[in-house]
Order: structure tokens, then sequence, then C-alpha cells
């Protein structure tokens, strides 16, 4: 194979080879039985796992080969190594190979009743697609899929953030009645919650919305009050919707806080 130039060194690996061209990999595959491929894979992905040495793009070839592998490869393996290679992909903005992996590993997870990793999976999912088109349109059915297993896990922080980021999808697309709704469930659920930032959101959606339909004075009570319900020691941690809606809130508290400004300043200015 090295002699008719079919394999040669990877650069800055001297322990490996590769194939010259895709081609020359495709035309090896070809000639592999059907039958046989799955198993292949399923070696191939096995000697990555061993590879200490093994890249980080090593992590989209495990997946891939994984995946490929189909039922000899444990479901819960191939799901984890496609989360993440969607992660390492969203890392380095190839979004759409990321979105791609991430949808494998939807596929995967769910039939075979691994809640916890297709909750992860749809948590950077729904960061990709929002990254890409807002947190709006096709994202709605993967956050309301995303708040279901969160409650089912009992993880009440990850639900509120699903269903937060709900709203703000809904608010900008106008559709008042919805938000509507989706802010009063969050305002019920925070009230009797003992999480503080559950409670914090409850009343950042809540003041959101009534600056949305006009009630400056209100919003801008209830934003107040989220900001002293959060406890100080709050950080972004691993969920990526979190940390976009904590990048958000500052957003919504300048603007609602100089919308109370401006009118009370039309109020003196008036009297």
């Amino acid at each position: 194979l090295e002699t008719q130039g079919l394999l040669e060194p990877v650069p800055g690996d001297p322990h490996s080879l590769h194939f010259a061209h895709d081609l020359v990999r495709a035309s090896v595959a070809d000639t592999v039985p059907g039958s046989l491929r799955p198993r292949l894979h399923l070696r191939v992905a096995d000697a990555l796992e061993k590879d200490d040495t093994a890249s980080e793009s090593a992590a989209e070839r495990l997946a891939y080969h994984l995946w490929a592998a189909g039922p000899l490869a444990e479901p819960a393996r191939t799901a984890g190594a496609l989360v993440r290679a969607g992660r390492s992909a969203a890392v380095k903005s190839a979004f759409e190979a990321a979105e791609r992996q991430l949808r494998m590993a939807v596929d995967v997870a769910r039939p075979a009743g691994l809640p916890e990793l297709e909750l992860s999976a749809l948590s950077q999912l729904t960061a990709v697609v929002g990254t890409q088109q807002g947190y709006v349109g096709p994202a709605f059915a993967l956050m309301e899929r995303a708040e279901q297993l969160a409650r089912l896990l009992g993880q009440e922080r990850e639900a509120s953030d699903f269903l937060f980021s709900r709203l703000i999808g809904h608010s900008q697309f106008l559709q008042v009645e919805r938000a509507s709704q989706l802010a009063g469930r969050l305002l019920e659920s925070g009230g009797t919650s003992a999480d503080p930032v559950v409670r914090a959101h409850a009343l950042h959606a809540w003041g959101w919305h009534q600056w949305e339909v006009g009630n400056v004075g209100e919003a801008f009570r209830y934003l107040n009050r989220a900001e002293q319900a959060l406890p100080d020691a709050e950080r972004p941690g691993q969920n990526p919707v979190r940390r976009d809606l904590q990048l958000l809130r500052p957003c919504i508290q300048a603007l609602v806080t100089r919308s109370e400004e401006h009118t009370s300043e039309l109020q003196s200015h008036h009297d």
C-alpha cells in the first residue's frame, strides 16, 4: 500500500498513517462486504479509544465509527461519543457538523431510553441551532422536548432555562399570547420553587413580558426583584442555554431601566 502511494504518514504524527485521498478510502470501503463493515467500524472505534495520543479531531472520527457500527456498539457509548463530537465541532464554529452529530446523538439516545444523554445532546443542539437561527422556529420543538426531559430527571433549573428560552423566542416572533402563557407558567413555578435561580428566572420572565405589553414600571420592579433574588455565586455552567440567558439578562435589564428613566423624565417634564 505504501509502495503504491495509497498510504502516507500523517503530518506531525510519525506514529500514524492515513489514506492519501478520500477516494482511496472510499474505494477500499467499497470492496468490504456490507455484513463485515459494522464489525470493522467497531474495531476502528476500539482502537481509537485505546490510543492515548489521539488528537482532538479523533473525537469526531470515533463518533462516526461507533455510529457506523450500528447495533454492535452500545447506544450509550455511541450517543456519548456523538455528543462530545458535536461539542468539539461547535467550539470550532463548525455548526453544520455539530448539528448533524447532535441530531444523530438524539436519534440514538431516545429509542434506547437514555434521557440523560438525550438531554445533553438537546442542550448542545439547541445552542447550536440558536446560534445560527436564534431561539425561534425549529428550536421550539427541541426546547420543549428538553424541558420535558429536565422535569422528568428532576432538573428544575434546566427546565426553567428551556422554558425561559422559549418565552424569548415567542417574543421575537411577536406571539404575545403564547409568550404570556409561558411567562405565567414561569412565574407560577418560580413562586413555589426553593431554587433561587428558578425564582429569579420567573421574576425576569415576568418583568420581560410586562415590558413587552407596555407596563414599563411593573417590568422595572420585577427585574429589580429578580436581580436581588439571584444568588451572588451563580456562574455560567455547562448548560449552553443558561450561558446565553446570562448574557441576555443584563441587556434586558439595561433596556427596561432606560425605558423607565425615559418615562420618568417625560413625567417630570409634563409636571
